[in-house]
């Protein structure tokens, strides 16, 4: 039996509201930190006026201080009434260089000086584990950031192991290339980034190039398609970087699309491109068989019913499409949640399974070129089934 589409708008509401509840600006990454392991800070959150502000870090034995300053207005500059969001990546360890080891759990705590001294915005503790993380996968190619024209990462994976060229072409007309590789540790990736040049040889054997630059790279995968990138130490020809700039967002490249699709990106958050042919269901779990179904995806414009704009996309199977009136077998709806709860993505909406209604949601960044994977829940008791939401491009 078909899933009903009439409370669509309703279920997306709650969702909503409940996503709300759940933000955090600040997030530590990976998930299981060693105690001797390199780990990365996020701080997603936004300035109160355009003229934005800086963010500072202490670091001690037992706490790690975060604190974003309001800039103050330059005489003769008016700073707009405009909230301004911004993402900060702080590597505590880089902060703390070789004078700090941590106690075994440590508070984190996030303040914001609006111009009346520090306020807690944010706290939480970060016990140490020495548990595992299993690396999580990017996609090979070409990564730009909206924020850093002339400039690009090249990134290639190979199981645990991630390599990163760093191109960057200077208004001053100089170009600078970096490379990196090294160990992802479940959705971080930390590496010395190095510039080499040719050396001046007086004796042979000569090597071809030594480091002339050393640097760091700090990276957090948010998904198949988004990283969240800073650097430290690297010279930058003129580039928009002075070692205290936000966070970069980086996006691979997007050569194809299907028409139809909105061709414009806010901040770099362009639309998936989920049209097409795929194979996609839930996975079985427990005593349930697998539930994967050939479908077609079509792109089915704008809805602005819930007071945000959703972009809509309906799945119908592909052996039923050209055989006259038929319905959706579900629904994915996009959208910028960011005034909720910061969140850019997409829930799936009318799936039905073990008859259950299934739910789930994946961000923009994890949507893959051949693939998409998403925690999802079928039902809402003790009995609810916890699997997976997958597509596979056909």
């Amino acid at each position: 039996m078909k899933a009903s589409l009439v409370g669509f708008p309703l279920l997306f509401l709650a969702s909503l509201a409940q996503a709300q509840l759940s933000f955090e600006p600040v997030t530590v990454h990976p998930p299981n930190v060693g105690l001797e392991a390199p780990f990365l800070v996020l701080i997603e959150d936004a300035w109160s006026d355009a003229c934005g502000g800086s963010v500072e870090t202490r670091v001690d034995a037992n706490t790690i201080e975060i604190v974003g300053t309001l800039a103050s207005p330059i005489l003769g500059r008016l700073c707009a009434s405009v909230v301004t969001p911004f993402k900060q990546l702080v590597n505590p360890r880089s902060v703390a260089g070789n004078r700090v080891e941590f106690a075994d759990t440590i508070t984190i705590n996030y303040l914001v000086n609006n111009g009346n001294g520090p306020e807690l915005r944010f706290t939480r503790q970060l016990s140490f584990d020495e548990s595992p993380n299993p690396p999580m996968r990017v996609q090979t190619g070409g990564w730009t950031t909206s924020k850093l024209g002339s400039s690009g990462l090249f990134i290639d994976q190979q199981g645990g192991t991630l390599t990163a060229a760093f191109f960057d072409y200077g208004v001053d007309n100089l170009a600078s290339w970096y490379y990196s590789a090294g160990a992802v540790d479940g959705n971080v990736y930390i590496a010395e980034m190095a510039s080499y040049g040719l050396t001046n040889c007086i004796t042979a054997p000569c090597p071809r190039a030594e480091p002339v630059d050393k640097g760091r790279v700090n990276v957090l995968l948010r998904g198949a398609n988004e990283m969240v990138v800073s650097f430290e130490g690297i010279g930058l020809p003129n580039s928009l970087l002075d070692g205290k700039a936000e966070a970069l967002v980086y996006k691979r490249l997007d050569f194809a699309r299907s028409p139809g699709l909105p061709a414009d990106a806010i901040d770099g958050n362009l639309l998936p491109d989920l049209a097409g042919q795929w194979v996609g269901g839930v996975g079985g779990a427990g005593a349930h068989a697998d539930d994967f179904r050939a479908l077609t995806i079509v792109y089915a414009g704008v809805d602005t019913t819930p007071g945000l704009e959703r972009h809509i996309f309906q799945a119908y199977l592909t052996a039923e499409v050209g055989t006259g009136i038929i319905v959706p077998e579900f629904m994915l709806t996009c959208a910028d949640l960011r005034p909720v709860d910061g969140a850019v993505g997409c829930r799936l909406e009318g799936y039905r399974y073990a008859q259950q209604v299934c739910e789930s949601f994946f961000q923009y960044a994890a949507v893959a070129e051949e693939r998409v994977v998403a925690d999802a829940t079928c039902g809402v008791t003790a009995d609810a089934i916890e699997t997976k939401f997958e597509l596979y491009r056909r």
